[in-house]
């Protein structure tokens, strides 16, 4: 087993060699890009959240439980008249 190992030949092309060179290239060149946009990313300051920010959030949020509420009991009214049940 050893010996037909030792003996095995592996024949690439200049095209393979190429291709295999170009791709490692690019894979090496992505992973340095990537690199030092995640260090740049670090350095930056964190935003700050001010409060008008905060309550922006919080208004919007409650808007849309309300929405959500409404729509909720326009279902229930519409299920209620699909099983025939009396409507307050």
């Amino acid at each position: 087993m050893k010996k037909e190992i030792q003996d095995a030949t592996v024949n690439l092309s200049v095209k393979s060699i190429a291709t295999i060179a170009t791709v490692l290239f690019l894979m090496i060149g992505e992973y340095i890009v990537l690199h030092r946009d995640i260090d740049e990313a670090m350095r930056e300051p964190l935003p700050e959240v001010t409060k008008l920010d905060l309550e922006y959030n919080v208004d919007k949020l409650w808007s849309a439980v309300k929405i959500n509420a409404d729509q909720i009991e326009d279902l229930e009214r519409e299920i209620d008249i699909i099983n025939g049940k009396p409507t307050e």
